[in-house]
């Protein structure tokens, strides 16, 4: 069997993998897709492998600047951080500026002797505006696609540029190798076979010809364990640990 890189492709190889061609499957094309869809929602929250790190440049409107808030692509599903605007003590363009400071009076010493005092100036100063001044604050709602910066808004003028730092989900259509993931295809499995004995179990007694009767509940509770099996070893084996929060 090819490994599948198209959504049809995919749906087909589950479908198969199900039983489709031997026996009948009592699934909805419709709810095919729902199920593929749940999948794919789930595979991009918890795998490593379904979103992918980014830095948005983004140059804020006279419409971000009313509103307070910034407008982020659907795609994202997180923002970690947005880089300082014109830096922590004063603008680098300013003389009365540290790092303008630095460099008029360092300069020639930077370049013929070692880097580590200069880099462990900068590290401490860092320090110290992270303890006194401390990062910008942010709030982002996902439903929303909305980035809310909490700091004063009149040091990021409309026409400023900034660096948001966030995720942004995988797409299977500009990436047809996530169609070829084996834990996406063993969950969709589950999801759809869960779906089938969901069916099924609305006709529990049913009796067809030569005596044979529906079993949907067994589907349905393998189906159940099956779901719960892959859940268990995706937040184990393939989800990014969570970050230590200390406060």
């Amino acid at each position: 069997m090819a490994i599948p890189t198209t959504r049809d492709q995919f749906k087909a190889s589950v479908l198969r993998r199900i039983g489709d061609g031997a026996i009948q499957i009592n699934v909805t094309n419709e709810q095919v897709e729902d199920r593929i869809d749940e999948a794919l929602r789930y595979y991009q929250d918890y795998h490593f492998d379904g979103s992918q790190q980014t830095y948005l440049r983004y140059a804020i409107t006279q419409a971000d600047h009313d509103n307070k808030f910034v407008s982020v692509p659907q795609a994202m599903i997180g923002v970690t951080r947005v880089f300082d605007f014109a830096g922590t003590w004063a603008s680098a363009a300013s003389m009365f500026s540290i790092d303008y400071q630095i460099a008029l009076n360092e300069m020639h010493t930077l370049t013929s002797t070692q880097m580590m005092p200069y880099f462990a100036t900068r590290t401490n100063l860092e320090l110290i505006a992270e303890v006194l001044v401390g990062s910008i604050p942010i709030r982002y709602s996902r439903h929303q696609n909305r980035l809310f910066i909490d700091g004063s808004w009149a040091r990021i003028p409309p026409g400023t540029f900034i660096i948001i730092e966030g995720y942004v989900a995988i797409s299977p259509t500009d990436n047809p190798d996530v169609w070829g993931d084996r834990w996406l295809l063993r969950y969709t499995h589950a999801l759809i076979e869960e779906q089938w004995g969901r069916n099924l179990s609305k006709m529990t007694g049913v009796n067809l010809l030569g005596g044979v009767q529906f079993n949907g509940d067994q589907i349905l509770s393998r189906a159940i364990e099956e779901r719960t099996k892959l859940e268990e070893e995706m937040l184990n084996n393939y989800s990014i640990p969570p970050y230590d929060l200390v406060g």
